[in-house]
């Protein structure tokens, strides 16, 4: 989760850099940003109501509903393990980003490159620190924090600020040669800390080792100098767009995967390749049939 809010402000910041701060360009920003998550959020809220009612009352779903509406149930720490929160705490968060992102890229564009790596250096450090104060004196997870998390988005943001006024680059071996070792070294130190038994319940604490490689991963991926087909590109630009609903379609092939699947087989040759069909083809469904209408339809209504 680290690298993924760390990427989306990576993204977020190359595709948008020259943001209209005016009030047309501002509401221009929200509207595209909140078309992108909110509709099949909704969509998969109401699913998962109908599929797992017996999993909450109607008092509580009532009770729940305007928080799950305004997206602000990462704020409520406690609510991580009811209804579908579990699994969309981190729609709450990027919500969050988003809407400090035109802040967060003028302090960042309006200050000297030195005052970005010591900004970049003192958020590094209270993510990285923050768990520790958590475990010491025994206090709810920060997992789902919205605060920890959109430092985290910041530093995507530092990070491609950098990249693109000095616009490294790496020749395509070298860049596979740097990005497989990160990845040994990522793997490697993660699974040490593991089997020596460090605070492994608590994935927040593995920031000492994940943040700083991340870090490097991030800017590698953004240097490598890939060059793919027509063919290959376009597979990945679909698979891109996907990828949200494949996060949430996750439930929904779980259960399918219970009632059928599962009842005949517990072979895990066999459960996890139809696992993963079946989760793109509702990830599939959902872009197509509510996903790119409703952005269509809602950007031409109030974009």
């Amino acid at each position: 989760m680290t690298a993924f809010f760390m990427l989306s402000g990576f993204s977020l910041y190359l595709a948008d850099e020259e943001i209209d701060l005016s009030w047309s360009g501002l509401r221009k920003f929200y509207v595209k940003r909140i078309t992108s998550i909110m509709p099949l959020y909704f969509a998969y809220c109401l699913g998962y109501l109908l599929l797992f009612t017996e999993r909450n009352s109607l008092r509580e779903i009532a009770v729940l509903l305007p928080t799950e509406v305004l997206g602000i149930q990462s704020f409520f720490s406690t609510l991580f393990g009811i209804s579908h929160n579990g699994g969309t705490w981190f729609i709450s968060c990027i919500l969050f980003c988003y809407f400090l992102y035109p802040l967060i890229v003028t302090i960042i564009k309006g200050i000297s490159r030195r005052a970005r790596i010591i900004l970049c250096f003192a958020l590094m450090f209270v993510i990285i620190y923050a768990p520790f104060v958590v475990i010491m004196f025994g206090m709810k997870s920060i997992y789902e924090n919205p605060l920890f998390r959109c430092m985290e988005f910041a530093l995507g943001i530092i990070y491609c600020c950098e990249w693109k006024n000095r616009r490294l680059r790496f020749p395509l071996l070298v860049g596979l040669i740097i990005i497989v070792l990160e990845n040994i070294i990522l793997i490697g130190s993660v699974t040490l800390l593991v089997n020596k038994g460090f605070y492994v319940n608590d994935y927040m604490a593995y920031n000492i080792i994940c943040l700083p490689i991340l870090s490097i991963m991030l800017i590698s991926y953004a240097a490598w100098n890939l060059e793919i087909g027509k063919a290959w590109k376009n597979l990945i630009l679909f698979l891109g767009s996907i990828t949200y609903a494949i996060f949430l379609a996750t439930d929904f092939s779980w259960l399918i995967m219970k009632r059928t699947v599962l009842e005949y087989t517990d072979a895990t040759r066999i459960k996890l390749p139809v696992a993963v069909i079946i989760c793109v083809m509702i990830a599939t469904a959902m872009h197509l049939l509510i996903e790119k209408p409703a952005k269509r339809i809602l950007s031409g209504r109030f974009g």
